[in-house]
């Protein structure tokens, strides 16, 4: 009988320990709140090839090849705007690389400035998917050459 009882006992606990987890995984979702708009970064704007899908990077011969924008900063993101304040699902606040996203026709001005110094304006979100490549993703809504960093 206490066998029974006790067999009981750590399945309740292996039970409750299950949905514990379940709800930190919660936690680690991006709440929309998480994201900073209206945030100018300034880079060298580069484009560059990623493994993706099945394994990003697991299985190289097998893993598709995406092609993505990001900006090389001189200071992290933080830096730059100093009233920025970034919440903890930025895991990654002082990278000196941020991903850009953007419309159709912004990726096309996009092309044309790879390799030059650029100003990015646009919402900051936290990485959250296996396709974000950098700790800070960037939704681009305007881009403009610069000649030298001011911030």
């Amino acid at each position: 009988m206490r066998r029974k009882w006790f067999a009981i006992g750590v399945s309740a606990a292996v039970f409750c320990v299950a949905r514990d987890s379940s709800a930190q995984g919660k936690v680690l979702t991006v709440p929309s709140s998480a994201q900073r708009a209206d945030v100018g970064v300034q880079g060298t704007l580069q484009y560059g090839q990623f493994l993706g899908p099945p394994g990003y990077g697991e299985h190289p011969a097998t893993d598709r090849k995406e092609y993505e924008f990001y900006l090389q900063l001189p200071a992290p993101v933080t830096q730059q705007n100093l009233d920025l304040r970034l919440g903890p699902e930025f895991e990654k606040q002082s990278e000196f690389f941020v991903q850009v996203r953007g419309s159709a026709a912004l990726k096309a001005r996009l092309r044309r400035l790879v390799g030059q110094k650029v100003r990015v304006t646009g919402t900051l979100e936290a990485s959250a998917i296996g396709h974000d490549r950098t700790g800070i993703v960037l939704n681009a809504q305007t881009v403009s050459t610069i000649r030298d960093w001011g911030w």
